[in-house]
Parts: C-alpha cells; sequence; structure tokens
C-alpha cells in the first residue's frame, strides 16, 4: 500500500509505476489473508461468505405438508371409494325388495291355492261323470267360480308395489289344471295379457287338483 501511496504521489520506488505498485500491493494481501486463514481455521473463507448467504434455509421434509396434488389425488380416490360402495348399497337394496316382493307373491298363491283346494274338497256335481268333473269344476259357481279374483280382489300391495294375480284354468278329463302368475298390470284391466305383461312376472305355479266329484264316480 506504501508502494501505491508513494507511486500516486509521484514519486519513483525502483522504476516502478502506479499499476505496476498496485498489482504488488494486491499480490501481499492476498498472501496476508491467506495466511491469517492458516492460523484461524475456525474463521469461514471470505470468499466463500457472499456465497453462503445467496443460499435459503429449507425446511426439513417432516414439515412440508401434503401438496395439492397429493390432497387432489386422495380426495379422487375418496370419491371413488364412496361412490362404489353406495352403488353395492342401491344394488344391493333393490335385489332385496325384489326378493321380498316374490317371496310376498308366492305367499299370497299359495294362500289361493288353499282356497281352492278347500272348494274343491267339498264339490260334488256329478254332472259329466265318468268325466268332464275337471270341467265342470272350473265353470261352475260352486266350483272354481266361487273364487273371485277380479277388481280389487285380485290386486295386492307388495312391498310398496301394486301387482295382480291370474288363475288360469284348464281340465284334462276330471282334473283341474291351473296356472297361477303375479304380476304388474300394465292394462289396468283383470285380465293377464302376455304379449305386454309377461316381463313384469314376479311368481308363477302351475298345479293340479282334483275336485272330491272325480272321487264319486263309478267307473265300468
Amino acid at each position: 500500500m506504501a508502494i501505491a501511496v508513494m507511486a500516486l504521489c509521484g514519486e519513483d520506488y525502483g522504476g516502478m509505476g502506479v499499476n505496476d505498485a498496485i498489482i504488488i500491493h494486491t499480490f501481499y494481501l492476498m498472501v496476508t489473508l491467506e495466511r491469517i486463514s492458516v492460523m484461524f481455521p475456525l474463521l469461514p473463507p471470505l470468499c466463500t461468505c457472499r456465497r453462503r448467504l445467496l443460499f435459503v434455509p429449507r425446511r426439513s421434509p417432516s414439515n412440508q405438508g401434503f401438496t395439492l396434488f397429493e390432497v387432489s389425488v386422495a380426495l379422487m380416490m375418496s370419491i371413488l371409494f364412496l361412490t362404489g360402495t353406495l352403488n353395492a348399497m342401491v344394488v344391493a337394496t333393490i335385489f332385496q325388495v325384489k326378493a321380498e316382493r316374490q317371496a310376498q307373491a308366492s305367499d299370497w298363491i299359495q294362500e289361493d291355492l288353499e282356497e281352492v283346494r278347500a272348494v274343491a274338497a267339498n264339490y260334488t256335481e256329478t254332472t259329466g261323470c265318468p268325466s268332464g268333473i275337471g270341467k265342470k269344476f272350473n265353470e261352475s259357481p260352486l266350483g272354481l267360480g266361487s273364487l273371485s279374483i277380479t277388481g280389487t280382489d285380485g290386486e295386492k300391495e307388495l312391498a310398496g308395489k301394486t301387482y295382480r294375480i291370474a288363475r288360469e284354468p284348464n281340465e284334462t278329463n276330471n282334473i283341474s289344471k291351473i296356472t297361477y302368475r303375479v304380476y304388474e298390470d300394465l292394462n289396468s284391466n283383470d285380465e293377464y295379457d302376455s304379449a305386454t305383461e309377461e316381463k313384469t312376472i314376479i311368481a308363477q305355479l302351475y298345479t293340479e287338483v282334483l275336485p272330491a266329484a272325480a272321487l264319486d264316480c263309478s267307473y265300468p
């Protein structure tokens, strides 16, 4: 530094100019600072102080929390899980109601069949013997005709929905053949229409009944 001052003052220092004096002074200064850093190793190097100030302290990963993407993925998975659960519950409820209706319809058919059997057990008309008792029983007001299933007599509410019962009689000799159907009355009448109402059937039964009059016939 003294050399630089002397050079700036116009004094001659060994024939060196101002620039040479500044270069020599800078070199001596760097050597001095290097020696100081060696003597005191605990002190941080001067050239790295500015670099260290450029780094911003970061939080530890455990304190960062969830990102927006992670929250969105978790929310979507929760929605999908809840949707699947609700759909399964709805399907299970539908099947449960359907099974309950079918069970009630089967009981309804059995109730009417018991009444038909009771009438057949007391049917004693012998007209048409030794054959034709089945047809007579189906058409007689003392036989199957005494059990009305028309109008409101053939309607019943099953699990919150109104259905109708149909009793279709047929005969072979002395046997009365009956086909039962419980269906939804789409045409709002007392007759079952297979063209439009077949898909609404929830219970169906075929049975045969032997009237008591057939047992009284004397065969040759």
